[in-house]
């Protein structure tokens, strides 16, 4: 039977040791976050793998994507939580019926977080020689 934290398309997965075996199920990341948060790692760590992320146009979220997936907009004064599910059904749909659009996204994620890499490292490269070198 299904505990509380499962349905027909949702599991509990608990505690998770090893993020890369995650990623590796994964086709698809959501970022459904109602929450203006900083720059979420969980985009990135996607984008590295090639997994195509869909979220929501929110705080650091824009940032973190760039335009390597896609934005959702978003009213927090409204938030219709029905007709954004059937955003993101729409949107996962034709991902993942489009063999082409898919293979896009996944070069356009790969593509980002090469980018993401390259302005860390010349971050830090700054950093060290500001206060270091």
């Amino acid at each position: 039977g299904e505990s509380e934290f499962e349905s027909a398309n949702l599991c509990h997965l608990g505690w998770i040791e090893d993020m890369g075996q995650f990623y590796e199920q994964l086709k698809v990341l959501i970022v459904p976050s109602l929450v203006e948060e900083g720059a979420p790692r969980v985009i990135v760590e996607a984008c590295s793998r090639g997994i195509p992320v869909i979220a929501n146009r929110l705080g650091g979220i824009p940032e973190a994507l760039g335009d390597s997936g896609i934005l959702v907009d978003v009213d927090l004064e409204r938030a219709d939580i029905e007709g954004l599910a059937e955003t993101y059904q729409a949107h996962i749909e034709r991902l993942l019926q489009d063999q082409e659009e898919y293979e896009a996204s996944r070069k356009r994620a790969l593509d980002r977080a090469e980018a993401y890499r390259e302005m860390q490292e010349i971050n830090s490269r700054e950093i060290y020689e500001k206060y270091f070198a």
